[in-house]
């Protein structure tokens, strides 16, 4: 508590964006998002520079929920982080045979909100494989088709790949290899 305390008599009643970024040790970019998805409260004015107005008390708050890993201040995993992730060695074979078991009673042709639900990954970004034809597929986006068997296959494969994200939900189907 007395470092709370120490913080009290440093800083003044309110502080900006970067005090807060600074107290919190985190990047300008995390910070704008706590505060613009009032994880901690603020003032926003909505301005470009000098934007956020927040109350030490509120800083200190969001730190012992953070110490005290609540989930009220988890942020997106991934989200704010570059660095590499936990990547599993899974054979294209073994990973295509798993996804056919797993998606055994989903139809034959599957459309993009599909795919979403069933791996997690984001309409936009599935959009994104299929207008780069890394995900073959007829017709235009949104309103298109793919085989699953194409899309098994390229989930198999891509998977591989060291720069593939893996998504929460896709993360929990390799688990359960």
């Amino acid at each position: 508590m007395s470092q709370y305390n120490d913080l009290k008599r440093q800083y003044p009643p309110k502080i900006s964006a970067d005090q807060f970024r600074q107290i919190c040790h985190i990047s300008k970019r995390k910070a704008k998002w706590l505060l613009e998805n009032g994880i901690v409260p603020c003032k926003d004015s909505g301005k470009k520079t000098r934007r956020f107005t927040i109350y030490i008390d509120d800083v200190i708050k969001y730190l012992q929920a953070r110490e005290s890993d609540s989930d009220s201040v988890i942020t997106p995993r991934g989200q704010f982080t570059s660095g590499p992730q936990r990547r599993m060695s899974i054979s294209a074979e073994r990973l295509e045979k798993h996804l056919q078991k797993c998606w055994e009673q989903e139809p034959e042709v599957l459309t993009v909100p599909q795919i979403h639900d069933l791996t997690g990954y984001s309409e936009r970004l599935i959009g994104r494989w299929i207008r780069s034809e890394c995900l073959p597929a007829v017709g235009q986006t949104p309103y298109c088709w793919m085989h699953k068997t194409a899309v098994i296959r390229f989930f198999a494969t891509a998977q591989a790949d060291p720069k593939f994200y893996y998504s929460d939900k896709f993360m929990a189907i390799l688990e359960r290899m």
